[in-house]
Order: structure tokens, then sequence, then C-alpha cells
């Protein structure tokens, strides 16, 4: 079927992504989305940071396993940081994400009803899913994308791919180049 994109679930194209950000009103909860889907962060890993613990570069965060990583943190991240830490109930130890995982994923349902989403099966999760595949996309090579995400298994990063019917004829056009056609 032409313009069909076959997706296990959980992905947002750039488009749908731009809209379900708009449609977050509350910037601290915006900071918690741009964190799953510009650093590829999971819930947990929100949740469990400080405010004060992101850097402008990057921030380390204690993923499964107990595993440490150091993430680079976007233009976006940080200006959602800036403007968290100067708002309205930001203390030193003011938490990124103070909310249950319950409260967050009515939280995102809400905005991506705001958004004209509603179709789409998608939870928070669906943010990290979409990080992978943009970085994908953008011509990072599968190793980083595995290092960023955090995953000990190439296997694991593969299942967090998602592609669409253009990247799929620009693939083949690029043989088609190499085949001097």
């Amino acid at each position: 079927m032409a313009g069909h994109l076959e997706v296990r679930r959980g992905y947002m194209s750039e488009e749908q992504l731009k809209r379900f950000l708009e449609a977050s009103r509350d910037p601290r909860e915006k900071l918690w989305w741009l964190l799953m889907c510009d650093c590829g962060l999971r819930l947990g890993e929100v949740q469990s940071l400080g405010l004060w613990e992101i850097q402008r570069q990057h921030v380390h965060v204690r993923g499964k396993g107990k595993k440490w990583r150091r993430v680079p943190v976007t233009r976006r991240v940080w200006e959602a940081v800036v403007q968290a830490r100067t708002g309205k109930g930001a203390g030193q130890a003011s938490m990124v994400c103070p909310v249950s995982p319950r409260a967050v994923q009515a939280r995102f349902h809400r905005a991506q009803k705001r958004a004209g989403l509603s179709g789409l099966r998608l939870s928070p999760h669906s943010l990290r899913h979409t990080f992978a595949t943009r970085l994908l996309t953008a011509g990072v090579d599968i190793y980083r994308v595995q290092t960023m995400l955090g995953h000990r298994s190439i296997r694991t990063t593969v299942g967090y791919l998602h592609t669409s019917p253009e990247a799929l004829r620009e693939a083949s056009a690029a043989l088609d180049d190499l085949n001097g056609a």
C-alpha cells in the first residue's frame, strides 16, 4: 500500500512530534517530553533526575542495570531546563518530574489528544522510539544510537527503529546511483 508506514507501535513522525510538543502547555511537562525525545531518556530516568543535575552539555543518567551513561543535551532541552529553573517551585532540590508514572501517562495522553494524535497508539515511551528513529534518519550509525539509548545489545536497539516509505525509496535510489542507473 503506497504511503503506508509499518510501525510496530510507538513512534511519531517529525510533524506529529512538533504538534505534540506544541500541545504541551506546562513548561515543566514539556521538559519531560524533550528529555525523552531529544535525549532518549526513559520515564524512570527522567523521574530520578533533579533539575540541577542537568548540565548545559550533558546529563549523567543511571539507567537499567544501574548502569551510568552520559547523554548529550540539545539546545531546546537546555532552554527548557533554564525556563524550569527560573519557574515557579524551582528550588535546589527540585525534581524534574515529581509525579507518578500514571500521572505522567495521563498528561501525555491529554497532550496527545490536544495535538490531534488520539488515533495513534502512543505512550511516553514512544518518545524514546521517536528519538532513536530520528537519529537513524539523520544519518547517525546504529552503534551510536545504541550507546545513547544505553542498550547492551544491538538487537534491543533495532526494536526501537522505525522507517518510512520515503526512507526506503531513498535507500533504493542510493543503490541506483551506485549502479550508475
